[in-house]
This record gives C-alpha cells, sequence and structure tokens, in this order.
C-alpha cells in the first residue's frame, strides 16, 4: 500500500521519498517504502524534504502548473486564509472562468457604465449618439455593445459589439437606419473579460436614451383626380410628419 506523510499523496513525479504515513522515517505495517509523494494543494515541502507544511496567510499553492513552494497571493485576493490552495477573489472582483484565468492571476472587476449619453446630432433617418467612457474599465479587453429597440420592430435588437477602443474618453456613433417621427430606445452596455461573472450587477452596466427622430419630407398625394374646378386627391402613403397643408398649382399649357 502507498503511504504518504500528513497532507501529501502519491504521485508518478518525484517531489520526495515518503516512508511513512506518520512522521515519514519509520516504515508502517503494510506501507510501501521508498513512494513518490507530493503536497497537497495548500502545503509546501518543509526544510528537510521529508514531509509537508502548511503555506502561510497570504500564500497559497495549487497543484496546477507544478508549482513547488508557496507563493504570494495575487493583487485583490484574501490574504487571511492559512494553507489555501488558491487566493479567493475578494468582494467585487473576478477572474475570467471563460478563458480559465488561473490562481496565480490578479482578479479585476467588471467595468462602470457610460456617462454622459446624449444625443449631437438627430435627422429623420439618422441619430448620432455621445459618450464618455466609464471612469473604471478594469481590464485591458474592455469593450461596449449596442442595442435598439423598435416600437414597430422592424429592426432587430440584436446586441452589436462596437470596435472602439479603450483608450478613448468620448465615443459617437452613428445609426442612420431610422424612420421619421418615431421614438427609438438606444442602449450602450459595458463590457470586460470578468462582467460576465457579476451578473447581480450586470443593469448597472447598461444605460438607455430614448430619441424621436425628426419629421421628414412627406411623399406626394395619392389617387389625384380633376375634375370640372375640382382637384380631389388622397393622403400621401409616407407622411413622415404632421400634414399642415396643401399646395395646388394652376399651370396654363401653351
Amino acid at each position: 500500500m502507498a503511504c504518504c506523510a500528513p497532507n501529501s499523496h502519491p504521485t508518478p513525479s518525484l517531489t520526495f521519498r515518503a516512508h511513512s504515513a506518520t512522521d515519514g522515517t519509520t516504515g508502517d505495517e503494510g506501507c510501501e517504502r521508498n513512494v513518490r509523494c507530493e503536497c497537497d494543494a495548500g502545503y509546501r515541502l518543509n526544510v528537510d524534504g521529508t514531509g509537508c507544511q502548511g503555506c502561510p496567510a497570504g500564500t497559497y499553492r495549487s497543484l496546477t502548473g507544478f508549482q513547488e513552494s508557496c507563493a504570494f497571493c495575487p493583487k485583490k485576493t484574501a490574504l487571511d486564509l492559512e494553507f489555501a490552495p488558491i487566493c479567493s477573489c475578494i468582494n467585487g472582483f473576478f477572474r475570467d472562468e471563460d478563458t480559465n484565468e488561473g490562481p496565480g492571476v490578479d482578479c479585476t472587476t467588471p467595468p462602470g457604465p457610460v456617462t454622459d449619453l446624449k444625443t449631437t446630432a438627430n435627422t429623420s433617418t439618422s441619430v448620432t449618439l455621445e459618450w464618455t467612457r466609464p471612469e473604471v474599465i478594469g481590464r485591458d479587453d474592455f469593450y461596449y455593445t449596442y442595442q435598439i429597440f423598435d416600437p414597430d420592430h422592424i429592426l432587430p435588437d440584436t446586441p452589436r459589439r462596437l470596435s472602439f477602443t479603450a483608450s478613448s474618453p468620448k465615443i459617437t456613433y452613428t445609426e442612420d437606419r431610422l424612420r421619421p417621427v418615431t421614438p427609438f430606445t438606444f442602449r450602450i452596455i459595458t463590457h470586460n473579460g470578468v462582467s460576465d461573472e457579476d451578473k447581480e450587477n450586470a443593469a448597472l452596466r447598461k444605460v438607455e436614451l430614448v430619441i424621436k427622430t425628426r419629421e421628414g419630407v412627406p411623399s406626394a398625394p395619392r389617387d389625384v383626380r380633376v375634375f370640372t374646378e375640382v382637384v380631389v386627391w388622397g393622403p400621401p402613403q409616407n407622411p413622415n410628419g404632421i400634414i399642415t397643408g396643401y399646395e395646388v398649382k394652376l399651370v396654363t399649357l401653351s
């Protein structure tokens, strides 16, 4: 039977040889001698190389990456635990689970929301938005997504990733697929590599603005008919606003 010293386990790779399940020096009945052992996570090899001792507070030892000694905890992690196999992130900070950021990676925070979202131009078919980058972006992989909500559900509301660099303090974006005299809702969401880990505060990273587009030029009247001294027509198919009047001109043909 393979027996290792306390806080260690058998391993194919040689870390140290343990002769006992008790003190690492004397053979116990039923235990193999010269077993290859490795310290458990949260423990390191002791000074004389015969057993394992716990990592002190503020340090950790993981079994990943062939880490031999206890390492200092990364930034924004809990520092008060002894025998730690990993230093957990403190409240509000995270590691990116999708990219499997390991225990040696600093914990980071999701970004804040954009500020000063406003419109700088508004026509019958387009709107230009402007906003200020968040004071806290958390990480270098920061980015925005943009959504538009159409009351008539003609335009899709699928989020679109915007290709602006994190270093740009002011962002300007023009949407030119709009229709006249229609209230559209615009949403800007901030993201980075750990924002999906913080689902509880996801709503805080969304900022919305409702803008009604301006009136446009109406199309021509429909069904124009001329009788003796009377002209009759129907309203335009696309008024693009409120029709306030019509102009009728009499042209004499030579």
